[in-house]
């Protein structure tokens, strides 16, 4: 198992990304990743699992994962967006 708790450098990370699946497939193993990227989601991935206090929210291949499906995935609950913003 390979884990950090550094923040991946976004320039860098579809490059990893690629390189990780790559070494998973050859191994005939699963690639798991924990990102906040919505975006990198849809170019590297094929499905999404959105976890929510530990429970699990959807899981669904990412063609079927729309922008208004992920605009609450990091919104924090009791908080609306407006009281976060400074204006």
């Amino acid at each position: 198992m390979l884990t950090s708790r550094r923040p991946l450098n976004p320039a860098r990370a579809a490059d990893l990304i690629d390189l990780l699946t790559k070494i998973a497939r050859e191994s005939n193993k699963t690639f798991v990743a924990s990102i906040h990227s919505t975006d990198l989601a849809h170019q590297q991935f094929n499905g999404v699992i959105e976890l929510r206090n530990g429970e699990k929210q959807f899981d669904l291949p990412v063609a079927f994962v729309s922008p208004e499906l992920l605009d609450g995935l990091f919104e924090l609950e009791g908080l609306e967006r407006e009281s976060v913003v400074q204006e």
